[in-house]
């Protein structure tokens, strides 16, 4: 910020044609950054979430090794794992694809 503050004041004095399109693309560039931050916390929040349930699962079927065998759920938990594992890997693709759409606006 406080480079385009410096940049915005050195183009405004030399010339002041080329200061107002860099102006008027650098809120052109702000306001494309914040239409993306709402979906992108919710992402996060959400990927959080979905990580917060693996350490957990990960956690019970460390500490629960024995009583998993003994009662012959082994599937059942690794099921579990498995569906928290898919989850976590869509909401990464998610993100990136969110990321990748932002990133297109960059160079627009």
């Amino acid at each position: 910020m406080f480079n385009l503050v410096i940049f915005s004041f050195v183009l405004a004095f030399y010339h002041l044609p080329v200061f107002l399109v860099f102006l008027g693309a650098s809120v052109l560039y702000a306001g494309w950054v914040m239409a993306f931050l709402g979906k992108r916390k919710q992402l996060h929040y959400k990927r959080f979430g979905i990580s917060a349930q693996n350490q957990s699962s990960v956690m019970q079927l460390i500490n629960g090794m024995q009583e998993i065998k003994l009662n012959g759920c082994e599937q059942q938990k690794r099921w579990e794992w498995e569906r928290i594992q898919a989850s976590l890997f869509r909401y990464s693709i998610k993100s990136l694809s969110l990321g990748s759409t932002s990133r297109q606006g960059h160079f627009l």
